[in-house]
C-alpha cells in the first residue's frame, strides 16, 4: 500500500544460488523493499547474477579491504561478522529511505497472514519481536530447505512436554529443549536514534529509558534450521572446527551436544551420519499428529507463487 513504512531486510549470506533466489524472490514478493545482502565469501559466484537480476538487492562482498575498513581484519567467528554486518546494513537501508529493518539469517522467511507492513506502521514500538517457528524435516531429502510446511510452536509448558514425551514423543526432544536453533527469534527495529548498534537477535546500544519493545503474534519467524541431510551436514561440518578454536564461546547445552554428536558419528563414516540425522532432526507423521493435538505444532502453507521471480 501507499502509505507503507519501507522495510530492508539484511542478511550475510552464503550458500546456494538457487536457494538464494528462493529467499529474494520470496521476501520482495511478500513486500521488503530493500534487500541488503553480505556475501561472506568475497569469491562468491552469486554476487554477480544478483547485481544483474535484481534492482532492489544491495549486494556487499566482504572482501579484506571491507574488513580492513570496519575491523581491522576479518572476525574469525560469524556471528561477530554478522554483527558488524548488521549495523552496516542499518546504515545501508537509512540511505535507501526505509524506516524499518530485520537482520534474519538465509535460511529464515518472515512471514504474516495479513500485511505485516500495517502491522509495523501501526505500532508505537521501536523494537517489534517476531514469533518464532523452527521447521519439522519429514524426509531425508528436500529440492531446498524452504519446503517444509510443519513447524514447532515455541516454549511449550511443562505439561505439554511431560504428555508429548509420555505420548511416544520422547525422541523430539533434547532433555526439555524442544527446538535445535535459536528460541529469540528475530526483531523488526524501527530506524531511530535510540538504536545505535544492534546484535544478531535484539539492539545492543539504545536508549534504555525511551526505546520501545513489543512481541507480536501477527508476523511469523519460520527457521529451517537443518533441513535435509545436504543442509544439515553443511551447516555442522564447520562447527567442530569453530567449537575447537573457540571452546569458550557461549552455546546452548543442547547445541554442544549436537555438535558433539556430529563429531562422533563423523569420525565413524557416513551412514552414521545418516542415522544420526534421521534420530536427531526428523520427525514421523504419528509424532507430528500428537505434537498438532498439543498445540506444539502446527501447519502454514505458503503460496509456491511468492518463490517465483517478482515482476519489478
Amino acid at each position: 500500500m501507499k502509505n507503507d513504512p519501507k522495510v530492508a531486510i539484511i542478511s550475510t549470506v552464503k550458500g546456494t544460488l538457487e536457494e538464494l533466489i528462493l529467499f529474494i524472490n520470496y521476501h520482495l514478493n511478500i513486500g521488503i523493499d530493500k534487500i541488503i545482502l553480505f556475501f561472506d565469501d568475497p569469491n562468491d559466484n552469486c554476487v554477480d547474477h544478483i547485481h544483474s537480476t535484481y534492482k532492489n538487492v544491495h549486494a556487499v562482498t566482504c572482501t579484506d579491504e571491507y574488513w580492513l575498513k570496519r575491523s581491522s581484519h576479518r572476525p574469525e567467528l560469524h556471528t561477530e561478522r554478522q554483527v558488524i554486518n548488521a549495523n552496516e546494513g542499518i546504515t545501508i537501508a537509512k540511505e535507501l529511505g526505509c524506516k524499518w529493518i530485520i537482520h534474519i539469517d538465509r535460511d529464515e522467511l518472515i512471514y504474516s497472514s495479513k500485511n505485516f507492513k500495517s502491522v509495523l506502521e501501526k505500532s508505537e514500538s521501536d523494537v517489534i519481536r517476531l514469533s518464532i517457528r523452527e521447521a519439522i524435516p519429514e524426509i531425508e531429502n528436500y529440492k531446498n530447505i524452504f519446503e517444509p510446511r510443519i513447524f514447532k510452536i515455541p516454549n511449550p509448558s511443562s505439561r505439554k512436554l511431560k504428555l508429548a514425551k509420555f505420548l511416544g514423543c520422547k525422541s523430539v526432544f533434547y532433555g526439555d529443549n524442544y527446538f535445535k536453533g535459536h528460541t529469540r527469534s528475530k526483531v523488526a527495529i524501527k530506524i531511530t536514534s535510540k538504536i545505535q548498534k544492534i546484535a544478531i537477535h535484539q539492539p545492543l546500544e539504545y536508549d534504555k529509558k525511551n526505546t520501545r519493545f513489543i512481541d507480536t503474534k501477527e508476523i511469523k519467524l519460520l527457521h529451517f534450521d537443518s533441513i535435509g541431510f545436504h543442509d544439515w551436514y553443511q551447516k555442522f561440518s564447520n562447527k567442530p572446527e569453530n567449537f575447537s578454536k573457540k571452546p569458550n564461546v557461549k552455546r546452548g547445552a543442547h547445541r554442544k551436544l549436537l555438535i558433539q554428536e556430529f563429531m562422533d558419528a563423523q569420525s565413524k563414516g557416513i551412514q552414521h551420519l545418516h542415522s544420526l540425522y534421521k534420530e536427531s532432526y526428523m520427525i514421523s507423521q504419528n509424532k507430528i499428529f500428537i505434537l498438532s493435538l498439543l498445540k506444539m505444532a502446527e501447519k502454514i502453507s505458503i503460496n509456491q507463487k511468492l518463490f517465483e521471480t517478482p515482476f519489478i
